[in-house]
This record gives C-alpha cells, structure tokens and sequence, in this order.
C-alpha cells in the first residue's frame, strides 16, 4: 500500500460507499498507522468529506484490530489448504496471476466461517456493537517512547516525496503544501507531538478519539 493508493481508496471505493448507503457523517475509520495511511492529502480529502481517520495504538493490533483477532488466522489456514492443492494438481508453484482466482475460491468456499469471525472481530475489539467495555485491557499492550511512530522521519519524508511526485498533474496545491511541511522538517525530530503534528493534521489514535482509554495500560498474562 502507498500513500497514492490508500487516497485512491478513499475517494474511490470508501467515500462512494458510505454515499451510496447513505451512511450519516462523520464516520469513523479505523486503521493501523501504517506510513500510506497518515499522508497529509489522505487526511485532508478525510477532513473535507467528514471522514476521521483512528489509528490504532502502536503494538496492540492484537487487541483492538478486528481482523488480526478473528480473520487472519482462518484466512492463512484456507489459503495454505488451497495452495497445496493447487500445487498438487498443478504441479508447480503459484504465480500472481493466479492469485486472484484462488482468493475467490477461498473466499466463496468459506465464506459463511469468515463472515462469522468478521462479526466475532468487530464484537470482541468493541467496534460494532460498539463497546469499550469489550476490549480486555489487562493484556500486554508492548510500546514505549520510541513505539508511537514506527517508521523514521526520512523513510515517511522519501514516501510523502514519491507521493507528492506522482501527483504532481493532478494538484499543484497539495504538493505545495507538502513541500512546505517538509521543508520544516530537515532536521531529525525526535518529539512525539511533533511528529504527530508532521505527518498528519487529522489523525488521532484511539485514546484521543475514543477518550476511554485508560491512562495507564496494565501487563498482564
């Protein structure tokens, strides 16, 4: 995922979808923070269209992501049943292109149990139904002062710079804006606000979005 390609997401995929079913805004949206989701035109286009984007806390995806609680692990077991078949009748290794056909059929042969975990996902991270009471704060939540933003500042400053790039011809005025952000930034900035203030003006993670959060996370077994 790129920065060029999570804002195509948005504007062609999400924000059609919660139009087409007239969904009242704003609306939430949840995601890691992974570097393609905390670019300063994603998280304008979101501001302008009442999208507010969540991240989730830095190394606790375990806990609070919906799909890594229920999905993944059904969905790898699937895939790798699936593959060794294909193996087997094939007699070679799978390519990309024959990727897609094969996550249909995962995806039609299973659907009912991946339906089923998607629900259990959103129910046990307290999304929907939405209840904080759900998530079993007491689990180890791994993170300290260097944890809340994973990626460096030159590796996030290089992406934005391709992004801005590519997206010269369709607006001149972002890029400036970019440019401009980045020319503040030459320096290494080692500030946690500071960086939450570089890379995005509308995101916010879970405990100032939510306000529910405990202040202090207890490690437990």
């Amino acid at each position: 995922m790129t920065c060029a390609g999570f804002l195509n997401y948005l504007r062609h995929i999400f924000l059609p979808f919660i139009e087409n079913h007239n969904i009242k805004r704003p609306v939430l949206l949840f995601l890691d923070g992974h570097i393609s989701h905390i670019s300063l035109p994603a998280s304008e286009f979101c501001h302008n269209f009442g999208i507010i984007l969540v991240c989730f806390l830095p190394s606790a995806i375990h806990i609070l992501q919906p799909l890594d609680k229920a999905v993944f692990k059904s969905m790898k077991a699937f895939w790798r049943r699936i593959v060794d078949e294909f193996r087997f009748r094939k007699q070679r290794e799978v390519t990309k292109f024959d990727v897609p056909g094969l996550m249909e059929d995962v995806l039609k042969m299973h659907y009912e149990e991946l339906r089923s975990a998607v629900k259990s996902g959103f129910s046990s991270c307290g999304i929907f139904p939405w209840n904080p009471d759900a998530i079993k704060y007491n689990l180890k939540c791994k993170y300290g002062e260097k944890v809340w933003w994973s990626m460096k500042d030159k590796e996030f400053e290089r992406e934005v710079d391709t992004f801005s790039r590519s997206t010269a011809s369709e607006s001149e005025s972002t890029n400036a804006v970019i440019s401009e952000n980045l020319s503040h930034s030459s320096a290494p900035v080692h500030n946690d606000e500071a960086i939450h203030d570089h890379r995005s003006l509308h995101t916010y993670n879970l405990e100032s979005a939510v306000g529910y959060y405990p202040s202090e996370h207890v490690e437990g077994e």
